[in-house]
């Protein structure tokens, strides 16, 4: 992971914790700003990391991907532990939910056969107390011989008591006893392996529950010999249990967990938070949540769809960008550029400044990620393109967005089914954390928010700029009118519809949003039908994502992944779109 130049100076300080439990809010606090940095090695994984100044030393601090375990089960999980493994860190802040105290000291006991120096924050305090939770917070941290520090983040509440804890941190004292069997060959495995940022017992112990992810680090750091006893140590130790090892240990230390929440865990009728309680059950549950499903979308529709995209992109791009903008841009390169070409390449049809200044979105998404990404790629249209379809969908019967959307689902369900089946590996379980309900904090929103565009402008433009020279080129050299007029018996025979709208399906590479609002100035002339917008539209929305998109996508899942999906996607869009223009007719 890169963290620039002269960062090595610095303490590193790891934020840990499950999800959802604020360790972003805790981050932004110490560093004063949310910092987007590359992806950890080898991953999609985001990492976060930013400087702090505390008391008179300097730290650099990580905000690792929320875990449940660190014996990884995802790769969220898997970067956390690898953090821990290579980065050495001085200090652990574990941040916890104090209303769920049982599942940071599941990771605490973890962290404390690490011997990592660790700090506990449990956080939310204030919706603990709520529903009637109090800790025994100088009882707990005598326990775990460490400092054990209760915050309200959004109100800076403990803050400055975390900051003087960071400067002070230690090892836990918690020591998980697993039985006789499991210790002595713990004991044996631990004397095969070299030393590294984390105890030779962890290690063990991830290897006892048969953690895949540690097959690349023991090819690493050992000789084929020594990876080989440990495997048959491994194999012998789960031939002597009936169960999996992984879930015994995992059993061994849920038991530890209880047995020191008992010791301090008070718990009380509630006090407050009833109301919000209450709703977060009804968006819950599996009737009452529908209704409030769908008043939520209503209000994000008329947030999002009528002020964002409507008022303000309207404002932006016909007020700010199209009277003001762009023509003093135009005129400022050709009064200094005099050459044509790169004046075209600039402010053209498919110059940068006409096309990079109206660019809004990509996705950002191992077996699981590439179906993701195939199916977003494939079924899945940008929130541009699908105001277009709204907008030529409203002006036809009801049956036509029947039509499209269930064409749509249909495929979305089957083809996800079928990538599914051809490709290899596991399924993982499941889990996804619903935290209560809470009133968001505007300051957390507008750090956040600019962190998100920080991320886009670094990220994402240059991929649109890039897909945009690309697309500039190719029309000068007259590559756009071979692909036109060599696509367009395909689309007139086999998709049903006029000549025309060859150039909005090409135009839908570098926007799909341009692609449907070509289709949607024919239909405005009258040359589509009602069956024509419909293959149209469906037909537009499987076909190959923008331009910029497959840049992503080749960044993200690699550029095999990418021409793989480019060679699925287009002759299956079209032959959808053949299929559904027979049946129609």
């Amino acid at each position: 992971m890169r963290h620039g130049k002269g960062h090595h100076k610095y303490k590193k300080v790891i934020l840990l914790g499950n999800p959802n439990v604020g360790k972003s809010v805790i981050f932004g606090l110490l560093t004063g700003r949310y910092a987007t940095v590359s992806n950890y090695p080898g991953t999609t994984v985001e990492i976060s990391s930013g400087n702090a100044v505390i008391g008179d030393k300097e730290f650099l601090v990580i905000d690792s991907p929320g875990v449940n375990n660190l014996t990884p089960m995802s790769e969220d999980e898997r970067v956390t532990r690898d953090l821990l493994l290579r980065e050495k860190p001085e200090v652990i802040v574990l941040v916890g939910d104090a209303k769920n105290l049982k599942r940071a000291l599941m990771l605490l006991i973890q962290l404390s056969e690490m011997e990592l120096p660790c700090i506990l924050d449990l956080n939310m305090e204030d919706e603990a107390k709520a529903r009637g939770i109090e800790i025994d917070y100088e009882k707990l941290s005598g326990l775990l011989n460490i400092e054990v520090i209760g915050t309200v983040a959004p109100q800076k509440k403990g803050l400055s008591k975390l900051k003087e804890a960071i400067l002070a941190p230690r090892i836990p004292s918690l020591q998980t006893n697993y039985g006789e069997v499991v210790e002595r060959y713990i004991k044996e495995m631990s004397e095969l392996l070299p030393d590294t940022g984390i105890s030779k017992r962890s290690v063990a112990l991830m290897l006892l529950s048969a953690d895949v992810t540690f097959k690349e680090w023991l090819i690493v750091n050992l000789m084929p010999d020594t990876i080989k006893k440990i495997e048959d140590l491994r194999d012998e130790a789960q031939a002597k249990f009936t169960q999996p090892l992984d879930q015994k240990i995992s059993h061994d230390r849920i038991m530890h967990a209880e047995e020191i929440l008992n010791e301090v865990l008070i718990k009380g009728p509630p006090e407050t938070g009833f109301f919000a309680q209450r709703l977060g059950t009804l968006t819950m549950h599996p009737v009452f949540g529908i209704p409030i499903l769908l008043l939520v979308l209503f209000g994000f529709y008329q947030f999002v769809g009528k002020l964002g995209a409507g008022i303000l992109v309207d404002f932006f791009e016909k007020v700010i960008f199209q009277t003001y903008l762009n023509p003093a841009v135009g005129k400022a390169i050709k009064a200094v550029i005099p050459v044509a070409f790169i004046q075209d390449m600039l402010v053209g049809q498919y110059g940068v400044f006409t096309m990079a200044t109206m660019t809004t979105r990509i996705l950002e998404t191992n077996r699981e990620r590439i179906i993701a990404t195939f199916l977003i790629a494939l079924t899945i249209p940008c929130s541009a393109q699908l105001g277009i379809i709204f907008g030529m969908l409203g002006t036809l019967p009801v049956r036509a967005t029947l039509w499209w959307a269930g064409s749509i689902t249909l495929i979305l369900i089957l083809s996800g089914y079928i990538a599914s089946k051809i490709l290899p590996g596991e399924k993982p379980d499941f889990f996804m954390e619903l935290p209560p309900i809470r009133l968001p904090a505007m300051r957390n929103i507008i750090i956040k928010t600019l962190g998100r565009i920080e991320w886009y402008l670094k990220e994402a433009v240059p991929l649109f700029v890039l897909g945009t020279l690309i697309l500039f080129l190719f029309d000068k050299v007259n590559i756009l009118g071979w692909i036109e007029t060599t696509a367009s018996p395909i689309v007139v025979n086999l998709l049903g519809l006029p000549k025309k709208a060859t150039a909005a399906f090409i135009i839908g590479f570098l926007r799909r949003d341009y692609g449907a609002a070509g289709m949607f100035d024919l239909a405005r002339q009258g040359l589509l039908n009602e069956n024509q917008v419909i293959v149209s539209l469906v037909t537009l929305t499987l076909f190959v994502p923008c331009l910029a998109n497959l840049f992503m996508i080749i960044k993200e899942r690699g550029i095999k992944a990418a021409v793989l999906m480019m060679v699925l996607i287009i002759p299956f869009a079209l032959l959808v779109g053949g299929m559904l223009n027979f049946i129609l007719h």
